[in-house]
């Protein structure tokens, strides 16, 4: 069994002011089934550090490079961690919100690990503390984003995470488990004790694949929610990186609404060019 702190690092997001999913993504049909490779994809292991967050945004941004780039490029997890805990507005407390974490993909990225190790061996204020992070990491992961915005599903189904993944490929998912989550590809939910994120990328009729960042070995970093855990508020959460357009983050809901925000958009545009 891993080093088990308090918490393994997730912390529930209470923002109102988060995107809902379904306010800009309508759902669309998906198969029954989705288990794509994942075994070139490197894992990680956070090792007590209250860093999951931080570990499950390095493999989610480093799976979607997979898909979308064909490239395997391990990420740093200290990196998004470090600069989360600068967003959450609670950085004496351990762990961090997801909403923090994608504003982190968003607007600072991750970089490759090679440039700000994993160093989990470190006292925890120490391995949080993100005035350590060095120029070149900034840099890189300045060009390396997860996407101009992000969307969270509160309390999603099976069904609602099943349709969450095929659509977006991924998704960080804060969910709560029990000692029977460790040294096992298939845990068992009997107690809502430890707040963890975990990433959901793939599905099958009864349950979610997911990867982990408690396991020492790589073995047991997949696993497997089944449908009664996903059903009875063991996923409390699950977020993703989303292309919204500008007009549905407005409220926008007619196409008299469009034309009055698009006219007023360019008014503004022309005003300040001849300004200029």
């Amino acid at each position: 069994m891993p080093d088990i702190p308090l918490i393994l690092g997730a912390l529930e997001s209470k923002d109102p002011r988060n995107v809902p999913l379904g306010a800009v993504q309508a759902p669309a049909p998906y198969p029954v089934r989705l288990k794509p490779d994942v075994s070139q994809v490197p894992t990680y292991y956070q090792n007590g550090q209250p860093a999951c967050g931080g570990h499950a945004l390095a493999w989610y941004k480093s799976y979607l490079d997979f898909l979308n780039l064909q490239l395997v490029i391990p990420r740093s997890p200290r990196f998004p961690y470090a600069i989360a805990k600068t967003l959450d507005g609670v950085p004496n407390v351990e762990g961090t919100t997801g909403e923090a974490l994608f504003k982190t993909g968003r607007d600072y990225g991750l970089p490759q690990l090679s440039l700000y190790p994993n160093d989990i061996h470190l006292p925890k204020p120490q391995y949080a503390d993100a005035s350590q992070i060095p120029q070149p990491a900034k840099d890189d992961a300045l060009q390396n984003k997860t996407g101009p915005h992000f969307a969270v599903t509160y309390a999603p189904s099976l069904d609602r995470t099943k349709q969450i993944v095929f659509q977006n490929q991924a998704s960080i998912l804060l969910i709560y488990c029990d000692d029977g989550f460790f040294g096992t590809n298939s845990p068992t939910f009997t107690e809502q004790k430890y707040g963890h994120f975990v990433v959901a990328y793939g599905y099958d009729e009864d349950g979610i694949y997911i990867v982990d960042s408690t396991e020492p070995t790589s073995a047991y970093s997949y696993k497997y929610i089944p449908r009664a855990a996903c059903n009875t508020g063991y996923v409390r959460e699950a977020w993703t990186g989303v292309d919204i357009p500008n007009w549905q983050l407005k409220g926008i809901t007619s196409n008299n609404d469009l034309v009055r925000y698009l006219t007023t958009t360019i008014a503004f545009l022309q005003s300040r060019l001849k300004g200029r």
